[in-house]
């Protein structure tokens, strides 16, 4: 499969939010934790295309995309993971004894990212829901990091656009794993679509737990569903100290004993008896707060409801549940979008956020909901410190925020780098050719100009040309290429150039066109 195809396909699997992107630069790696350190920013109005996936393919761009569209749908979702150290052939296993299909792909850190496909379109809410539910049945602990959407639904009119998760077959990384006599083995580029699972999105049934089966009556709905679908290993000690609250809500005079069957009954493998003693003491000692913000029971936080229920948070907490929060950063001007349970988004400002009157009147104006005024204040702040402790900060580059000089010498500087080839011969299809010998990259003047109004960056050709002299110390050649003369510029290659280029090798029908 050529490279171009392949690039076509991936971007048809991987379709999500198309008006924006996210980019990443490597850095270093950390050699404690086993992550590379790196740039990360999200393009806004820079729409997903073939070219820039190819760029991610060939190693010159790391390309991330958003798997949530504007109209809050998605046909594939992430579980990722992050640990480094992870066993992939034994989660490659599980997955198979659960009978999941979810496709295991390495993530630059060497933890994995755990796809589901779809062949249509369905509501993130419902990806979301399915996909944490998932990884409950796959009990990955502390190493569970998020799902993918992070948000239920995005405003784009507001200019919410959510959260992007790096994409795999980065420069031959990343790979599809798939599980052969034990072991985890990488799926080449050119097996990828033969091997790939895409799921019936109308097989795909609504894993909607029945609470009414729970054993702990009239409790937090969270917790109802983590006791039918068990609580992963890396939260017991959570998960138990909420059990805890729950017990000594619901059962006063029993609530001790109560904890050591809840050990018993969900946790796999039970707590030791030292472990169940030290949370009794702890909740005996407190004001025995369910931890609504934190893991386990966050991921299966349903707040409408759990506010009717007689030892759900009733009166004791804000009548809120922030199910994300994300923080946009654009220079000096940062606003944030907390998600509501059952609400939708709110966006906010620094002063809206930390003023309780304020986030109120904007909860009011947007979401036509009025979160009852906290009895304390230290409730608030608390409550804020644990969101904005847990909430995604997303750097923007608008396309086209710079100066119009700036803004022409970055799409140059685009223009050259994708698609880049090391055949004279990729100059007679409008791509730029690198002569190493040279260290310059030749191009034709007319595909930049329809590079350049593709990305509606409206210059005259005599402002283009003057700006490739004046901006980028650029020059005119005529070369010979396969017996036709083809007027090029050119620009030295530098170090602000995306990696290296890519051999071409296909033969190419020769053509006049400058």
């Amino acid at each position: 499969m050529e490279m171009s195809e392949f690039a076509q396909r991936m971007m048809d699997l991987f379709r999500g939010m198309e008006e924006h992107h996210g980019r990443w630069t490597l850095g270093e790696k950390d050699e404690e934790t086993g992550k590379h350190g790196g740039k990360a920013i999200t393009v806004k109005n820079d729409p997903v295309t073939v070219e820039l996936w190819r760029a991610h393919l060939e190693g010159r761009i790391g390309l991330g995309i958003i798997p949530i569209n504007r109209n809050n749908m998605c046909r594939w979702g992430a579980i990722d993971i992050d640990d480094y150290r992870l066993d992939h052939a034994a989660l490659l296993a599980k997955i198979k004894a659960a009978d999941l299909p979810l496709n295991l792909f390495r993530s630059k850190s060497g933890g994995a990212h755990l796809y589901l496909f779809l062949d249509a379109y369905i509501k993130a809410e419902k990806m979301q829901r399915v996909l944490r539910e998932w990884a409950a049945r796959l009990n990955l602990g502390d190493s569970f990091d998020c799902i993918f959407p992070k948000q239920k639904m995005v405003d784009v009119a507001k200019g919410d656009v959510g959260n992007w998760i790096n994409m795999p077959y980065f420069a031959g990384e990343r790979w599809l794993e798939v599980l052969e006599n034990g072991e985890a083995i990488s799926v080449r580029p050119d097996c990828f679509f033969g091997t790939v699972r895409v799921l019936d999105a109308e097989q795909l049934a609504d894993t909607k737990l029945d609470l009414q089966s729970s054993p702990l009556t009239d409790g937090p709905p969270c917790l109802q569903a983590l006791s039918l679908a068990g609580f992963p290993e890396g939260s017991r000690n959570a998960g138990l100290f909420n059990l805890a609250v729950y017990a000594r809500k619901a059962d006063p005079q029993h609530w001790k004993d109560r904890v050591g069957e809840y050990n018993t009954a969900f946790m796999r493998p039970p707590l030791q008896h030292t472990e169940v003693e030290t949370i009794i003491k702890s909740v005996d000692n407190s004001t025995y707060s369910y931890q609504c913000h934190a893991n386990p029971i966050v991921s299966f936080c349903q707040s409408r409801i759990c506010h009717t229920r007689k030892f759900g948070v009733g009166g004791t907490d804000v009548s809120l549940q922030a199910t994300n929060v994300t923080k946009y950063e654009a220079g000096s001007d940062s606003v944030w979008f907390v998600e509501l349970e059952g609400h939708g988004r709110v966006k906010l400002t620094a002063r809206q956020f930390a003023n309780f009157k304020l986030f109120q009147e904007q909860c009011m104006a947007q979401a036509n909901f009025c979160p009852v005024t906290p009895s304390k204040q230290a409730a608030w702040d608390a409550l804020k410190s644990e969101l904005l402790r847990k909430q995604t900060v997303v750097q923007f580059e608008e396309e086209g925020s710079e100066s119009p000089e700036e803004h022409f010498k970055e799409l140059v500087l685009r223009f050259v780098s994708l698609q880049l080839g090391t055949d004279s011969g990729v100059l007679l299809k409008s791509r730029p050719y690198y002569d190493k010998a040279a260290e310059r990259i030749y191009f034709r003047l007319k595909a930049l100009e329809e590079f350049l109004e593709r990305k509606r960056f409206r210059w005259n050709p005599g402002q283009i040309q003057a700006g490739l002299a004046d901006l980028l110390q650029a020059g005119k050649r005529t070369l010979s290429v396969r017996g036709v003369q083809v007027k090029c510029w050119y620009v030295p290659r530098t170090e602000h150039m995306l990696q290296e280029p890519v051999a071409e090798a296909a033969e190419v029908e020769p053509s006049g066109e400058f």
